[in-house]
């Protein structure tokens, strides 16, 4: 009798612990392997889980009360093995965890996350290097973005936007982040370089954000600063500034100007702004390249600044794809400020 109390109390102690071990056994367990394009070499990788119905629609409130919550963690940039789950429907979104001026936002909602490029004054805020020294609140330029929002099946090479993990068993998967981050190249002609310097300037017509699930960036127009490079070499060109966006607006948008200003500095005199229009040269590229910016490919834009009655005005030269040069195209109106 008495052994037969003993376990009987034992029993119902331990009633936590077979619970436990019930919801433990809920699970499944997860590969991922990641595939990151050439030449990128991320430091770590950050996952996101988010729970869905098998279909891939968010959960109702009541549905979502049994369901797996919303989990996130990092892990090496080869991926991981093992990693328990609770059974069910998640869409994964993956990205490095070394991004620059970037900061994610509505992370744990998949239909809102997205990263947003950091203003000069959140940049200087958070302890990160801006791309200028120049006050105003233009963007900074955004750095190593790599970003996968479906996952590759390798059992039977399918995509999949929805990675079911079943019952105590396995699954494997793989994802191949694309990079996002693209660059603008900017070279200027200077008559009479030797009296004046160019000491950066500005772009307009940046777009501000890259919306996850969707891989599309917002078409609000935004400005981004720069520095300029002198440069000596034989390619007939004074000047150089490279700088990265996350895309620049469509020439077609509301937002659809691209402006380039550049801050002249006379030897003798003082400083003055030159503004030129550079949308024809962006619309005749993204027409070139099917309406997308490739990120291998930067978009470039040659500028030719002439003195005409003391002060220099620009004039954007028609860019040859592949060459970084051009022909004098037709003039365009700009804007001496």
């Amino acid at each position: 009798m008495l052994s037969g109390a003993l376990f009987f109390a034992l029993a119902a102690e331990t009633g936590c612990t077979k619970e436990a071990l019930d919801h433990y056994k809920n699970e499944g367990f997860v590969d991922l392997e990641l595939t990151w394009p050439e030449g990128a070499a991320p430091k770590g990788t950050r996952v996101h889980f988010y729970p869905v119905s098998a279909e891939g629609e968010a959960l109702t409130a009541a549905e979502g009360e049994q369901a797996p919550a919303y989990q996130s963690f990092d892990c090496d940039a080869t991926g991981f093995q093992n990693k328990r789950l609770p059974v069910g429907s998640y869409k994964v979104l993956v990205y490095n965890s070394d991004t620059e001026n970037l900061v994610l936002r509505d992370e744990t909602d998949y239909d809102k996350a997205t990263f947003h490029v950091m203003t000069e004054s959140e940049a200087a805020a958070a302890g990160r290097k801006s791309a200028s020294t120049r006050a105003g609140e233009c963007i900074t330029q955004p750095k190593n973005l790599f970003v996968a929002n479906c996952v590759h099946d390798p059992a039977n090479g399918q995509q999949l936007s929805v990675v079911t993990v079943p019952f105590r068993e396995r699954v494997a998967v793989k994802a191949q982040p694309k990079a996002y981050v693209k660059t603008v190249i900017l070279r200027f002609k200077v008559e009479g370089s030797d009296m004046i310097a160019l000491n950066g300037g500005t772009f307009i017509g940046v777009s501000p954000s890259h919306h996850c699930a969707t891989a599309m960036c917002a078409s609000t127009s935004e400005s981004v600063n720069f520095p300029t490079e002198r440069i000596f070499d034989n390619s007939g060109y004074d000047y150089k500034a490279e700088f990265t966006v996350l895309d620049l607006v469509k020439p077609t948008s509301t937002f659809g100007t691209h402006t380039v200003k550049l801050n002249i500095v006379p030897i003798d005199g003082d400083p003055y702004i030159v503004s030129a229009d550079v949308t024809k040269t962006v619309d005749q590229f993204l027409r070139d390249n099917g309406g997308v910016i490739p990120v291998t490919i930067p978009v470039e834009v040659a500028i030719e600044l002439k003195e005409i009655g003391g002060v220099l005005t620009a004039e954007v030269k028609d860019w040859v794809p592949g060459t970084g040069g051009g022909t004098i195209g037709d003039p365009v109106e700009n804007v001496v400020l």
